[in-house]
């Protein structure tokens, strides 16, 4: 089909390390490279990255396949062609060394997910790394999510962090592809116990008169060499969900002016609400005798 259309071939690079990004200065990176990094949702149709270029794209032609019929699939595969052979379409992905050239030893990156998604997992993982961390102490963390809708695809970046459906036989740190995610990953569990979709939704707890809630998790960690976790510590862990719109094209003056007031009125929301604050300071025992938690439970609290 199409989708296998010859693109120019280049000499295979010879064993080398992987080039560090940014001009090998990751901690001097722009503001303006992080962003476009982190930012680039479309990377995985970038043809830069065949494998990736297929893999995403291969759900969709099984979709299409399965319920549109011949006509729709030869289109399908027409549009996929078409898409990977003009050179303008890598640029979906973004080059570890934008904007100068990228060679043949520098990675790219391909969406913001593989930043913020695991990103749990990662924070941990910096600590664990730490020569003095102490893993007998018990580990608060307070994770935010800002999308819009609390749907399968927010709740599965929360359940990869537990034993769950979609993991399971896979061991922490192997390839998982996680249902709602366009492909394969590192599997980012760090917890030992089992959370459910249905255990999740159990646990969301609704604000008054706000679109947040908010959720109250535990777990212990386990060894997971592809992150470098290491296994045996508690953590609590308390997510605020925000359930309102974030624009992520605040680009140019038209759209500034439309956004500027709903987010500052989010903001002052937030910032304001009597009852998130309470949640939070019984979350960190800030409220005379109103945090205890329960250690002898293997599942995430109620």
């Amino acid at each position: 089909s199409s989708i296998n259309a010859p693109r120019p071939k280049m000499p295979p690079p010879a064993t080398k390390l992987m080039a560090l990004p940014f001009g090998g200065n990751p901690e001097g990176a722009l503001v303006a490279q992080v962003a476009a990094v982190t930012s680039a949702a479309a990377g995985t149709s970038s043809p830069a990255l065949p494998s990736v270029f297929t893999q995403a794209l291969s759900k969709q032609r099984a979709r299409v396949r399965q319920s549109a019929g011949l006509a729709a699939l030869t289109a399908f595969d027409a549009a996929v062609g078409a898409l990977n052979n003009r050179a303008i379409s890598d640029d979906l992905a973004v080059c570890g060394q934008w904007p100068n050239p990228c060679g043949e030893r520098d990675g790219w990156f391909i969406d913001g997910g593989f930043a913020d998604n695991p990103s749990v997992a990662m924070n941990i993982a910096s600590y664990h790394s730490r020569p003095n961390a102490d893993l007998t102490k018990r580990l608060k963390l307070v994770l935010t999510v800002t999308n819009q809708r609390f749907n399968a695809y927010v709740q599965n970046i929360l359940l990869q962090y537990f034993a769950t459906d979609f993991n399971q036989g896979i061991a922490p740190g192997e390839y998982v592809w996680i249902p709602t995610h366009h492909i394969p990953r590192r599997s980012a569990q760090l917890f030992q116990e089992t959370l459910t979709a249905d255990d999740l939704l159990d646990l969301v707890e609704p604000i008054a008169d706000s679109n947040m809630t908010t959720i109250k998790l535990q777990g212990t960690t386990l060894d997971n060499p592809a992150f470098g976790l290491r296994a045996g510590q508690r953590v609590d862990v308390l997510i605020l969900v925000l359930n309102d719109p974030i624009t992520t094209f605040v680009v140019g003056p038209s759209v500034i002016n439309q956004t500027m007031t709903p987010l500052a009125e989010m903001t002052r929301h937030i910032a304001s609400n009597a009852e998130l604050l309470r949640r939070v300071q019984a979350f960190f025992g800030l409220n005379t005798g109103s945090a205890t938690i329960d250690d002898t439970t293997d599942k995430p609290d109620p």
